[in-house]
């Protein structure tokens, strides 16, 4: 993005709204996740409001992709210039189709409003409650606290917040609008929500919308929710609006819990009792119970017992589902052996086996024999006769050959690399999978990590069987912790320039990798297109690689840079082929 914004911010002011729409909304599409404060600063200093809404709406579409601090960084670009032109902002011809408070946010802030100060809202006399949907949490915490909004003493107004809050989809905003609300009553020591009725409706639609969550907290959720959160309301807590608590959690749910409802509350009808069987090291807990209607003195006996049981019931759960999906093949020789007679095998194996011998028996008999004949060159022989064979082999079958060869295995991929070709072959598939197991599985953190380690494996080792692999080789390879720079291409600019020449351009990159498997397009580089770079951009992983990014500008600054930065961008967003950077 800083190499693009450099090319073509010098061209702003000759820019009409047509341009800013074709640079916003289709051409910078994808970098706009990294389009900065700085830049949109730049971009909007000297920009009419009809323009300034064309740049508002293309940057909302790249909101959910930019940083939380990205996006409040450019929420207070807008603002400035909101505020800067707060004498025409709100003339007719910068009006235009807006009826409402609402869609004064939409026109002039998008998603941005989200992010703005509740008080830089107030600035524009922006109606809070009539904008309420449109506000963040965070933002209708400072509605409701605000003093000039009345709103702790209207009931309708608070019901009409918790009512967005308990009813959105997105089951996180309670608590964001909670953490907020706790923050600023910290802030300006309020204690207690005075008005009954407002405070009845926080308590209530707030202990109705955590009721399907109360089974999952812990001790701390407990404690945060009872003792932080919901303290100002707690005055309006009466053993009814406790019936959506769960009756089996802790005693140290039960304690941090009660806590606050003993000590801080002026609830009556609540009894306390010492509570020894709570256990922790001995030590008595005071807590407050239901009347025995409710929690009978039963349910009190082994509290312990129903402590947490839910979590390690879900994570034996998701093991379980990691164990379905990346399958891991148990290997029993004597299964694998039972019908395979090895002694003509051996036989030969003592008189000195030749390559031609080598591949008259099947990998399974090599598999069950001791595999001692087994060297380097062997082992690789045997692969590439399998290969040439088209014969089918299980797992279990390679996976026992490679255990027992394993001394040899690595020299011997290597050699079978130098004959295999790179076209998808299904009697390779089982062989990989035997190959992630015996060798993938077992590499450590630091060679995962490793440039040089994983690109022998991937480009040499395994290179021959990547073309087959399978779905669960796939779902098991990524759960490993490769890194990102472990993967790269083979080949010559000069074998573009001599079987090409000037129509090399009118080529793909996928025509030139597949007429020569061996072509390297980073290193052909300087003689691709900008469309052709843009190709390599996406396939090569360069969207995530600094290093290679400046490589791709340093292409496309040779020559007119504009021009190419258009055709490149254009090909990079054409069909959708990518998504937000």
């Amino acid at each position: 993005m800083n190499r693009t914004f450099s090319i073509i911010a010098p061209h702003f002011p000759k820019f009409k709204t047509d341009d800013w729409f074709a640079w916003f909304h289709v051409k910078l599409v994808t970098l706009l996740p990294s389009f900065s404060a700085v830049m949109l600063k730049n971009a909007t200093s000297d920009i009419n409001c009809t323009n300034y809404h064309v740049v508002v709406s293309g940057m909302a579409k790249a909101f959910p992709s930019i940083s939380s601090q990205g996006q409040e960084e450019i929420t207070d670009v807008m603002v400035g210039y909101l505020k800067k032109s707060v004498s025409v902002i709100n003339t007719p011809v910068c009006r235009q189709g807006i009826q409402s408070d609402a869609q004064w946010l939409e026109k002039n802030l998008g998603p941005f409003s989200t992010r703005a100060k509740y008080s830089d809202l107030k600035v524009f006399n922006i109606s809070g409650v009539a904008v309420v949907e449109n506000l963040s949490p965070k933002q209708k915490a400072e509605l409701i606290l605000d003093p000039d909004s009345n709103a702790l003493e209207n009931e309708n107004i608070v019901r009409e917040v918790f009512t967005s809050l308990t009813e959105s989809p997105d089951t996180e905003q309670l608590s964001q609008f909670f953490q907020a609300y706790s923050d600023i009553n910290k802030q300006r020591n309020i204690t207690i929500v005075e008005n009954p009725a407002v405070r009845d409706i926080i308590l209530n639609l707030t202990l109705t919308a955590l009721a399907p969550e109360f089974e999952d907290f812990g001790p701390e959720d407990y404690k945060l929710w009872f003792q932080v959160y919901l303290v100002t309301v707690m005055a309006s807590l009466h053993p009814g609006s406790l019936a959506v608590i769960p009756s089996n959690i802790s005693c140290a749910s039960y304690a941090a819990m009660y806590e606050i409802i003993f000590l801080k509350s002026k609830v009556r009808h609540f009894g306390f009792c010492t509570m020894s069987k709570c256990g922790f090291r001995q030590v008595t807990k005071m807590c407050v119970f239901f009347p025995q209607t409710h929690w009978p003195r039963a349910k009190f006996e082994n509290p312990a017992t129903a402590a947490f049981t839910g979590c390690e019931i879900k994570q034996r759960v998701t093991q379980g589902d990691i164990r379905t999906y990346c399958k891991e093949t148990l290997v029993d020789e004597d299964l694998v052996c039972a019908a395979v007679d090895g002694s003509q095998l051996q036989q030969t194996v003592s008189m000195g086996i030749s390559s031609e011998a080598l591949c008259n028996f099947t990998i399974t008999a090599h598999a069950c024999s001791s595999a001692t004949h087994l060297t380097a060159d062997n082992l690789a022989t045997l692969m590439k006769c399998s290969l040439e064979s088209q014969t089918t082999y299980p797992v279990e079958v390679w996976t026992l050959l490679f255990q027992k060869a394993s001394s040899a295995l690595d020299q011997a991929l290597e050699s079978f690399a130098t004959m295999a070709p790179n076209n998808s072959n299904p009697s390779l598939s089982h062989a990989l999978e035997a190959l992630g197991q015996v060798r993938i599985a077992s590499f450590s953190q630091a060679q995962l990590q490793s440039v040089s380690f994983v690109s022998s494996w991937f480009m040499t080792n395994i290179r021959p069987f990547l073309a087959s692999s399978s779905p669960n080789f796939l779902f098991c390879l990524s759960s490993k912790n490769f890194s990102c720079d472990t993967y790269r291409t083979v080949g010559s600019k000069q074998w573009l320039e001599a079987n090409f020449g000037a129509y090399s351009g009118f080529a793909t990159l996928r025509d030139l990798q597949a007429l020569n498997p061996n072509f390297s397009s980073a290193e052909a580089l300087s003689v691709l297109t900008p469309a052709q770079v843009a190709q390599l951009t996406l396939s090569s992983g360069a969207l995530n690689d600094t290093d290679q990014i400046d490589h791709v500008f340093e292409r496309l600054e040779e020559g007119n840079a504009l021009e190419n930065v258009d055709e490149f961008l254009e090909e990079l967003t054409a069909n959708g082929k990518v998504g937000y950077i």
